[in-house]
């Protein structure tokens, strides 16, 4: 869901089952302390699904309970539990290199803006006030620049 949406990993212990409303994640208190509103992509929302119907049953018997993300103990995941998760099932995964909740978002970050190269969607899809902190993503590698310019006079011929 991180890597899906690009969500800080406090936004994501604070999710509530009715924060998901069809193709929608609202939080009501993003950064700054303003309400959001994110597009799930259809996948996240079938894993969604599949954890509410399964994993989260296991682990969150009572229905009083309306957080999204549950521990073992039956409460809200906090932001450490999600920093263990993610290291975890990275050292599953067989990744050597350090990745974090935060890493995430910037990796949600930088394939978005590789997909449509338009630095004023990834604003908004991070919810940047400025674009100054969002132009860390949009640094053009040597060889996209070297291929940009490739096509552009082949085309032009």
């Amino acid at each position: 869901m991180l890597l899906d949406t690009g969500i800080r990993v406090g936004e994501l212990a604070q999710i509530e089952l009715t924060d998901i409303v069809d193709k929608h994640l609202f939080i009501k208190r993003a950064k700054g302390g303003n309400p959001i509103r994110k597009f799930l992509p259809s996948i996240t929302r079938e894993a969604i699904d599949q954890y509410i119907q399964g994993e989260r049953k296991h682990f969150a018997p009572d229905s009083n309970m309306h957080a999204l993300f549950v521990n073992q103990q039956y409460g809200r995941m906090v932001t450490r539990g999600f920093q263990v998760v993610v290291s975890k099932w990275v050292k599953r995964a067989g990744i050597q290199k350090q990745v974090t909740p935060h890493k995430l978002r910037h990796t949600f970050a930088t394939s978005l803006y590789a997909k449509n190269h338009d630095i004023l969607v990834v604003q908004k899809a991070l919810g940047h006030r400025s674009i100054v902190h969002t132009q860390i993503y949009a640094h053009v590698t040597d060889e996209s620049l070297e291929d940009a310019m490739e096509s552009r006079t082949t085309n032009a011929n």
